[in-house]
């Protein structure tokens, strides 16, 4: 969640190996705080394979959350949004437009002289041509006073669209209202196992 006026936007490149063929992935992502309660997002991705055009694709995502409740470094979230694209839902009918709900719950507080947060994410996606799907996000980071982040977070996905498990960690380095990470990624599912190299900038106001 953004607080009221607040600004967050990301770019990031993921330089992905499937096993036999490799790929690149691009995405821009904005969130901005309507109110002290309510915060606007939107993502688009794009995935180019380096040698098939088969599969390459693009998607976007707008969503609404709406803080419920805090208290004590504790917060409650729902929220709906539309999303489309194969880049963003996947293929099997999940790449026409859909719609999603979810709800989290967040913490953040101070241990010793990090500050730390953890979350917790779940969402349910409908596709236009009877596809769906189940989403489970968790992420932990921890925030240094030298200006260096480590986040860990793991997805876990299961629908009409097969199955998927990811684990990322990354390090970043805050400097000034800018943000520069890096990350290794490496996703588990049915067809194949999938590595990434991703570097991503980030901004805050």
């Amino acid at each position: 969640m953004q607080e009221d006026g607040h600004l967050y936007a990301r770019t990031s490149l993921a330089l992905e190996d499937h096993d036999t063929f490799t790929s690149r992935r691009t995405d821009a992502y904005v969130e901005w705080g309507a109110t002290s309660d309510w915060t606007l997002s939107a993502k688009y991705e794009q995935v180019d394979f380096d040698t098939s055009s088969v599969f390459d694709s693009s998607g976007y995502r707008v969503y609404a959350r709406r803080r419920i409740w805090a208290a004590n470094g504790w917060s409650a979230t729902t929220g709906a949004g539309l999303l489309e694209g194969a880049a963003i839902g996947g293929f099997q009918g999940c790449e026409s437009l859909g719609g999603e709900i979810g709800a989290g719950l967040g913490h953040s507080g101070q241990l010793g002289s990090r500050d730390y947060f953890i979350g917790a994410n779940i969402s349910h996606r409908e596709h236009r041509d009877s596809c769906q799907t189940n989403r489970t996000e968790l992420v932990i980071g921890l925030l240094n006073p030298d200006g260096f982040n480590v986040t860990h977070q793991y997805w876990l996905e299961r629908g009409d669209n097969g199955e998927s498990d990811k684990l990322e960690l990354m390090v970043s380095r805050q400097i000034m209202d800018f943000e520069i990470g890096v990350a290794a990624r490496r996703e588990f599912s049915g067809a194949f196992d999938e590595t990434a190299l991703v570097f991503s900038l980030a901004y805050r106001r």
